[in-house]
């Protein structure tokens, strides 16, 4: 029961751009920028699905960071809690995290705020509590290197401005 968590394809889009067009992280202009990719969460051997808006690289990457880390900080310290991740993007399910003492169970379920259908196939998936943390933890610490190794400062600002969650 393992988690592997992984990231590809990394670009930024400017906020507001119709058209949703590309660009490579070296040029990343200003720590406002979304930064989308490719992210594989995988539980059990199973991708969790859904994660892209317009297709597997269009994830959301300064939203993930920020709930990645909104769940361990949630999950961690309590034997047994829930968390939901609700993305409030239209067509887009919400993602249930669920602790029940060593084991970290991963659902797909109906969005309350778009509607939007959870995914049947994907329900109570398990894996232990401590390998998802150290993915996550790793995948974290590498998406952050690949960004600020790309972007020199203005990632490390992204990084800064993005990577914590806000009330």
């Amino acid at each position: 029961m393992t988690a592997d968590i992984s990231f590809k394809s990394l670009q930024w889009t400017k906020i507001g751009d119709s058209e949703n067009k590309k660009h490579p992280i070296s040029t990343l202009p200003c720590p406002e920028e979304h930064i989308h990719g490719q992210l594989d969460i995988i539980v059990a051997g199973k991708p969790l699905p859904s994660l892209g808006y317009l297709g597997p690289d269009d994830v959301c990457m300064t939203t993930w960071v920020q709930e990645l880390t909104t769940i361990l900080n949630t999950l961690d310290g309590r034997l047994e809690t829930v968390y939901v991740f609700d993305e409030r993007e239209q067509g887009q399910p919400a993602y249930e995290f669920r602790r029940e003492f060593d084991l970290l169970f991963l659902s797909v379920i109906d969005s309350k705020i778009y509607g939007q259908h959870g995914d049947p196939s994907y329900q109570s998936i398990s894996c232990t509590w401590f390998d998802f943390v150290a993915s996550v933890r790793a995948c974290l610490a590498e998406l952050r290197m690949e960004i600020e190794n790309e972007a020199g400062e203005i990632g490390q600002a992204w990084w800064l401005a993005n990577a914590y969650p806000r009330d």
